[in-house]
């Protein structure tokens, strides 16, 4: 029996030293945002378009940061394959204060740092690592020093100024179930398998 094959896009969006992660509703693990690529999108668009969804951020991408793939089993119990396109992106502005709330619990801002410790997949850690490198070894940041997080606006007290978002969205995000994928379908991340 041959594997499901999908293709994803996602980036890894940064602020200056500070990166975009978001924690995915259904697992509760850290990870960069990503999500399938839709018939007739690049997978330059789809990375845009996705981290636009999940995150409310609005990004210029930078340049390709690599690709991940990996293989997971689906909710019908037969195995995808997956391609994942990173893409290595700036931030360029706040269009939403608030996530997909299908897909995620919440969009926060953290170090490089941080983020490593946060992400749950290795694979994706390695992904950063790279670009972390490659910002490092450039002779200009590649992060405008005018771009600041807007100021997040929370109801709810005690949420962290990092945060973007933890709540559901207002705009209607659009559902996975469309797609005939299950809930959740990318945002789960690689089951890393040896």
């Amino acid at each position: 029996m041959r594997d499901d094959v999908q293709f994803s896009a996602g980036g890894i969006v940064l602020l200056r030293s500070r990166i975009l992660l978001i924690e995915a509703r259904r697992t509760r693990r850290w990870q960069l945002p990503k999500g399938h690529v839709e018939r007739g999108e690049s997978p330059r668009q789809a990375a845009m378009r996705e981290i636009l969804e999940e995150t409310g951020a609005a990004v210029t991408v930078i340049e390709p940061a690599g690709e991940i793939e990996y293989r997971f089993r689906g909710s019908h119990g037969r195995w995808i394959f997956k391609h994942v396109d990173f893409f290595l992106c700036e931030f360029a502005g706040q269009t939403s204060d608030r996530c997909d709330p299908h897909e995620v619990m919440r969009a926060e801002w953290h170090g490089w740092d941080r983020a490593l410790e946060l992400l749950a997949f290795s694979s994706e850690r390695d992904l950063v690592r790279r670009s972390l490198e490659r910002v490092e070894h450039s002779q200009r940041s590649p992060m405008p020093s005018s771009f600041e997080p807007a100021p997040w606006r929370f109801a709810e007290a005690g949420r962290s100024a990092g945060a973007i978002a933890s709540r559901g969205s207002s705009r209607g995000a659009r559902s996975r179930l469309d797609s005939g994928t299950k809930p959740g379908g990318d945002i789960d991340g690689p089951e890393e398998i040896p």
